[in-house]
């Protein structure tokens, strides 16, 4: 999926409906109450998730660049170790937890793009 595809950014909730998101040019992303089926609570709480989608892709985005060069196979290696080893790539220290960090913002990611 091309990020053209995506609605313009940034995101936000209708201040007087808050169980919808709207893009950057006022159209209508989801409604996450259609038709009134869900709780509001609940539906006011998966758009402000929703709104939120395009900054966490932004920083899943920056936070798995550094490491592009670094395999899936590797990390995969670094995050079934200790938590305190820590592992220096190219002058980059990463741990085990940051490398499950990194796995799963590849995961999201890819998620977003469809893939």
């Amino acid at each position: 999926m091309a990020v053209s595809a995506h609605s313009p950014e940034p995101w936000h909730q209708d201040s007087a409906r808050p169980e919808m998101v709207f893009d950057a040019v006022g159209r209508l992303v989801v409604d996450c109450d259609h038709h009134g089926l869900a709780p509001r609570q609940r539906a006011e709480a998966n758009a402000a998730r929703t709104a939120a989608a395009p900054d966490l892709l932004a920083m899943a985005r920056a936070l798995v660049e550094p490491f592009a060069d670094v395999s899936s196979e590797f990390l995969a290696e670094c995050a079934d170790e200790c938590p305190g080893d820590l592992h220096l790539i190219g002058g980059r220290g990463l741990t085990a937890h940051f490398a499950r960090a990194i796995l799963a913002a590849r995961t999201a990611i890819a998620k977003a793009e469809g893939r």
